[in-house]
């Protein structure tokens, strides 16, 4: 659980230690993960509307809040930082990011 070790490798192990800008960086990554994961499958499903983008919303949202609460078991509050800072973090270029696997993996399985 030392500091040193790179931000990914901290990222898969629980209840690692955590530095309030590197807990931003790692909730960062793992919306960007996440986002094109989902936009791949929600593709390929195929989901549309609303429903789809509502469903990215809510997964994405508690996917992070699981991480940073359930799996490596930090306080906000104690690092400082706001709760709605976590769940944000990243989620703007995320959404973009989503959307644009969706829309590609969307219109190529359906052609």
């Amino acid at each position: 659980r030392p500091l040193n070790m790179p931000l990914l490798q901290r990222m898969l192990v629980p209840q690692a230690t955590w530095e309030k800008d590197e807990l931003l960086d790692a909730v960062y990554w793992l919306r960007q993960i996440l986002a094109v994961i989902m936009g791949l499958v929600w593709g390929l499903v195929p989901l549309q509307g609303l429903f789809g983008f509502l469903l990215y919303v809510t997964a994405s949202t508690s996917w992070v809040y699981m991480f940073y609460t359930g799996y490596q078991k930090v306080s906000a509050e104690k690092l400082g930082v706001l709760e709605m800072d976590l769940l944000t973090e990243g989620f703007k270029e995320a959404l973009a990011g989503f959307l644009i696997f969706w829309v590609i993996t969307y219109s190529m399985s359906t052609v």
